[in-house]
């Protein structure tokens, strides 16, 4: 398993400004947690979801594309 954390850079309230994502070996994200400015935070699994959040429906790009966002 591979743990990444994103702090993603906007000023939309209703987007989470940090993720965590617990990924398997071919980068599908197997957990997340969304949290947001105002302290709320979301999840998703396999088998549980809250709020908006929900598990990638592709594989994770790599580090690098992910650095390259200006966001």
């Amino acid at each position: 398993m591979k743990y990444i954390k994103v702090k993603w850079l906007h000023s939309s309230p209703d987007t989470p400004v940090l993720l965590y994502s617990e990924l398997d070996s071919d980068m599908w994200e197997v957990r997340k947690v969304e949290a947001y400015a105002d302290g709320r935070k979301d999840f998703a699994d396999r088998n549980e979801m809250s709020g908006s959040s929900r598990l990638g429906i592709e594989p994770f790009p790599s580090l690098e594309i992910i650095a390259a966002d200006p966001e």
